[in-house]
């Protein structure tokens, strides 16, 4: 560990004192002292610094983020960079320390899925998209596929093996829904950058699991639902391809 991340806690104190804003409540001191004891010194120019300070709002969301994402995010404000932005592709910083929000994060990519379920089919008999935005969707849904099925072998091998499968219910909305012909576009637009979102969402959770510490295991009850939100999203997103392998051809205009 270096020195600047090992600072002692009398440095830490003083930054809370001195460089903390008046404005600044308990929660941001508190979330200053736990960035830089995990950045080390390097981290307190975007912290602190008038006219380049975070704002309080960035500083709570970067607090409560692994040690190894503060890290990675105040390097890319000391850059100058949004630190709350997604990391570069193939850039994968630990920022899972237990199964404790592996279930919320699943939730959010199945429910982006769905979002998706519920419009592409109609869509799809008004018109083809572009070959780009159907590619995109493809790659999209294929890659949730693979890292919930590379996810469901990591829970396993978690010891989870045993644990009953409970079915997590698939909503089942009706198929383009407040829809017009002139957003058709759009909307698959839209559709794209859900599946992308979702990919990320179980992407990124199949990058951390496999390098959690070896005594880290979900509670049973939590890899049940786990297991079960992985086994939605392979479904949906099985069914989603399938969407374009069965739709109508693009109509003439």
């Amino acid at each position: 560990m270096s020195s600047s991340i090992g600072a002692d806690s009398t440095a830490i104190s003083t930054v809370i004192a001195v460089g903390v804003h008046a404005s600044r409540t308990a929660l941001s001191a508190e979330a200053v002292a736990v960035i830089a004891r995990n950045s080390g010194d390097g981290a307190l120019g975007p912290l602190l610094t008038p006219g380049n300070r975070l704002k309080e709002g960035v500083i709570l969301k970067v607090a409560r983020k692994g040690p190894e994402r503060q890290r990675y995010m105040m390097e890319r404000a000391a850059r100058g960079l949004d630190p709350l932005s997604r990391p570069a592709e193939g850039v994968w910083p630990v920022d899972t320390r237990d199964y404790a929000k592996v279930p919320g994060r699943l939730g959010r990519a199945l429910g982006l899925v769905e979002g998706c379920i519920a419009v592409v089919p109609a869509l799809l008999d008004r018109r083809r998209p572009s070959r780009g935005v159907e590619a995109e969707i493809r790659r999209h849904s294929t890659r949730i596929i693979e890292c919930s099925e590379q996810l469901l072998r990591s829970v396993d091998e978690r010891g989870t093996s045993e644990v009953q499968r409970v079915a997590v219910r698939l909503r089942s909305p009706k198929p383009g829904a407040g829809e017009t012909p002139m957003r058709t576009m759009e909307t698959l637009a839209r559709a794209r950058g859900k599946l992308d979102a979702a990919r990320y969402f179980v992407e990124k959770t199949a990058m951390d699991v496999p390098r959690l510490p070896p005594g880290v295991r979900p509670t049973p009850r939590r890899a049940s639902r786990i297991v079960g939100q992985l086994e939605g999203l392979i479904i949906r997103a099985q069914a989603l391809i399938q969407t374009f392998e069965t739709s109508r051809p693009r109509r003439s205009t």
